[in-house]
């Protein structure tokens, strides 16, 4: 039916509207549109009636209106409960108070999201706290890590410090050596030219033994000549003869004492020139390891010098990571003793907003009646 009022109210505007405006065939749709208003009415008379809804099911309180009296022996659920709050002795000063409690409440759940807030603040500030101190142990274990490296760097500057005074104190007897080495050189020099100078001499000696020894073979030459030209016989001449011949046996045995004695000192010249050469052929390997060895106590002291100066830079790293972690440390312990009290004074506060919303939960409790009271 809602489709059929719906399509012949619009055939009815549409003749209404051709005749106001005097359209070309307003008549005609006149016609149709009164016609169709018409059929219209036809078919509602065939519509079932409209049912109200009886409200009296919902509100009792209407049902006079309906029916013609309301429901015996049943109050209002407004009578009913104006008379337990007279029953209940509750007053509008309660009611007010109810009141003043409520908004009281609903201030204090406006705060209770602050407090929320400041619950999550603390979550948060504990767990860098908690963050802060992990921190805190890794800079104390690296810290424990860097001293225990400076007392290896300690112990390996220490030990290296030894060998130094070592070193100079073995570079110091080696510079004794080498004095001591020079002096007996020079000693050996001038025991070689005292030597030489008695070469020298032996062999003046010899060369004027030579002579003396040509000098008397000339005299035995010509006595020997002068034997055989004179013939002069008698106890003279045999004593002569055997004194020149014992001369002759003494200056032979002497020649060959001064020959044996020339021979061992050219033995030993030849055995000191020797040893001579290899001392210093030594002495100049010594010299060349000497100058390696100075070579390598400069590198040696240049290291020590760096590595002073590397523990040196360390030592105030380490300072100052100290005086940093005390600084850290005691601003760590004020932070934790300030969080404390916070702690203390928000336990405080939520053992207050429970006891609060016991107090109005009993109070909501006390006015929450069920309807068959």
């Amino acid at each position: 039916m809602a489709k059929l009022y719906g399509w012949g109210a619009a055939v009815v505007i549409l003749g209404a509207l051709f005749k106001i405006n005097h359209y070309p065939g307003a008549d005609y749709m006149l016609i149709v549109g009164l016609g169709t208003e018409s059929l219209i009415f036809f078919f509602s008379a065939f519509e079932p009636p409209y049912v109200e809804a009886d409200w009296s099911l919902v509100y009792p309180e209407l049902a006079g209106m309906y029916h013609g009296a309301g429901i015996e022996g049943k109050k209002p659920i407004v009578e009913e409960l104006d008379d337990m709050l007279e029953e209940a002795n509750i007053g509008p000063e309660l009611i007010e108070s109810l009141g003043k409690g409520l908004r009281n409440l609903s201030e204090n759940t406006r705060k209770m999201s602050d407090v929320s807030d400041a619950v999550l603040a603390t979550n948060e500030y504990t767990s860098r706290i908690q963050n802060a101190s992990e921190s805190a142990n890794e800079l104390t274990q690296s810290y424990k890590k860097t001293s225990e490296a400076l007392t290896r760097d300690a112990g390996a500057s220490q030990e290296y410090s030894n060998n130094i005074k070592s070193a100079s104190v073995n570079a110091a007897s080696l510079s004794n050596a080498y004095s001591q080495a020079s002096d007996n050189i020079k000693t050996e020099l001038s025991a070689t030219e005292e030597f030489t100078e008695n070469i020298k001499a032996a062999s003046a000696t010899v060369n004027q033994l030579t002579d003396k020894y040509s000098k008397s073979v000339n005299i035995l030459s010509k006595s020997a000549e002068a034997l055989d030209l004179t013939s002069l016989e008698g106890q003279s001449y045999n004593e002569q003869l055997k004194k020149i011949s014992d001369n002759l046996a003494a200056l032979n045995s002497v020649y060959e004492l001064q020959l044996q004695s020339s021979n061992q000192q050219v033995e030993s010249y030849s055995r000191l020139h020797k040893t001579i050469d290899y001392y210093l052929e030594n002495l100049n390997a010594s010299a060349e390891n000497t100058e390696k060895y100075k070579e390598n106590l400069a590198a040696l002291n240049a290291a020590f010098e760096l590595q002073l100066k590397g523990s040196n830079k360390q030592v105030e790293s380490v300072d100052q990571l100290q005086e940093t972690l005390v600084n850290f440390l005691e601003s760590l312990n004020a932070s934790s003793e300030k969080t404390l009290l916070y702690k203390e004074e928000l336990d405080i506060l939520t053992e207050r907003v429970a006891a609060l919303n016991k107090i109005y939960g009993n109070m909501l409790t006390a006015m929450n009646v069920g309807p068959s009271s």
